[in-house]
């Protein structure tokens, strides 16, 4: 029989990883497997038996892997997990809109930002390109309603592209109705004829 490649093993195959017999998978307790994702240092540590550590993803949700890396040569072996945001930028789970969404560069609500601003520092941070963020999480945090987009005119020049934050949370719903579409529902009953009982 084959075996699995590591894209289509399930979490309990990563228990016997390594191991050479099911006798010391099955004899432990809990099983940790640290793995080589790259030849740069980064390594995954993922739970193979016993799912109870509480870890969440950068994302907040439940996980069974953390990613770490390794020091550079030269000195003691040791490892440091990654930071929220060097996890984002190394995930390939979390689309960059939630990338950005996650990664706390959105301004405070209320706040303001030039557009040209907050596309490089997010850039910067290598959670995407330029261009994904300015063809796509732009466009996608504009009509989710995280951010409102405006011009500050200029003399002698054309008007810049500003951002104003907006008070909407991620992972929350609004059940907020615009006045405009309150109105017109009420101008539409008004007009609708009475129902006949009979």
């Amino acid at each position: 029989m084959p075996a699995r490649d590591s894209l289509n093993r399930v979490a309990t195959d990563f228990a016997y990883l390594g191991t050479g017999s099911a006798e010391w998978a099955n004899w432990a307790r809990a099983v940790l497997v640290l793995s080589a994702k790259d030849d740069s240092g980064l390594r995954q540590l993922r739970i193979g038996k016993r799912f109870r550590l509480g870890w969440k993803d950068a994302a907040g949700k439940p996980c069974v892997s953390r990613l770490l890396r390794q020091n550079a040569e030269g000195g003691g072996l040791y490892y440091t997990e990654l930071s929220a945001e060097e996890t984002m930028a190394v995930d390939g789970k979390l689309s960059p809109f939630q990338k950005v969404i996650s990664s706390g560069l959105l301004p405070e609500p209320g706040r303001e930002i030039q557009k040209d601003v907050l596309i490089a520092r997010i850039a910067e941070r290598k959670l995407c390109g330029q261009n994904t963020v300015r063809n796509q999480v732009v466009t996608l945090l504009k009509s989710e309603g995280y951010i409102e987009e405006f011009e500050k005119p200029r003399s002698r020049a054309r008007a810049e592209k500003w951002l104003r934050r907006t008070d909407k949370k991620s992972n929350c719903v609004s059940f907020v109705i615009p006045k405009a579409a309150t109105e017109l529902v009420a101008d539409k009953l008004q007009m609708a004829p009475a129902p006949v009982c009979n």
